[in-house]
């Protein structure tokens, strides 16, 4: 996944102070990237954290299939992609 494609998909560029290091990164909504610094050596990468699970994405495809299906289910209210998790197991009476 090269860093225009992130570009191309709608994720806004966050870049840290000199005294931070000056690196940047990618987010959209929950997604995030790792940031250049590292994407120079094992290319970029976009992470949505869980309370169970994270989830990386490496292939521009894929993420590209998350992020239209995120986009066309999201609420007038907005979409929190913490909503997710898994249903509670609720018994039939």
């Amino acid at each position: 996944m090269t860093e225009q494609d992130l570009i191309d998909l709608g994720f806004e560029r966050f870049t840290e102070t000199p005294e931070n290091g000056g690196f940047h990164y990618y987010t959209l909504g929950e997604l995030i990237s790792n940031d250049n610094e590292i994407a120079s050596e094992t290319d970029w990468i976009v992470t949505l954290y869980g309370e169970l699970y994270d989830y990386h994405f490496k292939e521009i495809d894929e993420l590209s299939i998350l992020v239209n299906l995120l986009e066309k289910n999201k609420s007038e209210s907005g979409f929190d992609i913490n909503s997710l998790a898994p249903y509670p197991y609720k018994e039939n009476k």
